[in-house]
């Protein structure tokens, strides 16, 4: 099974609504040849108490038989597809699932990443995404107030955690003191569109004071373009999901920030109300509760909820908020 395709999250045409059905059709099966009983009468068929000779109707039968057979295996049922919305730290996470979730039902999911922020703003203004699937419970708890969401459209999925990355950092690093230092510039997410950047700016006022924490700080659109600055050099240390910093593992260093200093960063998925019937969606959106997505998703440096938590309910970001 192909990868899953990553669209930027801009993305359209191609990435149609999910509803769309994409129909494969198998190459037709070859058809077994007939064994008809041993012939009678003139012309091999056997004649009738009236003396019409029938046209083998037990050949005619076992052909009318074979072609059904064939026409239900050469047309299965349709596979779906779906576009999934992606906060920026899930992506690499949310690849593997969906490729693990297309090769095990036939199903097809494009991916489209951002900012939480900036993707909650698109699905507001109707991009065709079926799934989003949030770096905090508040936007999809807020579409769901706002009547965008499918009945049991939200769903807890991973329980993000924070981590100090760069060249020069490892699990021993005084991550406290690094970040006490305001000469050195650090990378977070834009607290405004990021839930991984409210985190950061909770960890360094807590470190630093409300005057001070955003001295010598940049910011990045997203959690993913704050550990890219680190990456490419333009920022020594950046304030990253710790998922993304075990991924940089080779390039960067990292050491986990203690969960404790700061809030929970709570991702919930949501299922948006048009896809409701969309077997894809759905089934994307039920599979992230399952035994093997949870293993994978832990695996990758994230919580998971305990099986059947309801829904954390975050508050709502303020009107306005996030929507540019």
């Amino acid at each position: 099974m192909a990868e899953a395709r990553v669209l930027p999250e801009h993305a359209r045409g191609s990435a149609a609504r999910g509803s769309a059905r994409h129909l494969s059709l198998a190459p037709p099966a070859r058809l077994c040849p007939v064994a008809l009983g041993p012939a009678r009468g003139d012309h091999g068929a056997p004649e009738t108490r009236h003396g019409e000779r029938p046209v083998a109707r037990t050949g005619k039968l076992a052909i009318l038989l074979a072609l059904a057979v064939t026409l239900a295996t050469a047309v299965p049922a349709a596979a779906e597809r779906a576009t999934i919305a992606v906060a920026a730290n899930f992506l690499t996470t949310a690849r593997a699932l969906a490729e693990r979730f297309e090769a095990e039902t036939g199903h097809e999911l494009a991916l489209v990443h951002g900012a939480t922020g900036a993707l909650y703003a698109k699905i507001r203004a109707g991009a065709p995404y079926d799934v989003f699937l949030a770096a905090d419970a508040a936007r999809p708890q807020r579409l769901e107030t706002e009547g965008r969401l499918a009945p049991g459209g939200r769903r807890v999925y991973a329980l993000g955690r924070l981590a100090l990355a760069g060249r020069d950092i490892s699990t021993a690093s005084d991550w406290r003191a690094i970040l006490a230092d305001t000469s050195r510039r650090l990378a977070i997410a834009n607290p405004e569109t990021a839930p991984y950047g409210v985190a950061a700016r909770e960890v360094l006022i807590a470190v630093r004071g409300e005057a001070r924490w955003a001295e010598g700080v940049i910011f990045g659109e997203s959690v993913g373009q704050a550990l890219a600055f680190v990456a490419t050099g333009n920022a020594p240390l950046g304030l990253v999901s710790l998922a993304q910093a075990r991924e940089a593992a080779g390039r960067l260093g990292h050491v986990e920030i203690p969960g404790e200093m700061h809030g929970p960063i709570v991702q919930e998925a949501a299922l948006i109300r048009h896809a409701a019937d969309n077997a894809a969606a759905r089934g994307f959106f039920d599979y992230l509760a399952s035994p093997q997505a949870r293993a994978l998703i832990e695996a990758a440096g994230y919580g998971v909820p305990e099986p059947g938590d309801e829904p954390a309910h975050a508050p709502a970001p303020a009107p306005g908020e996030a929507e540019r």
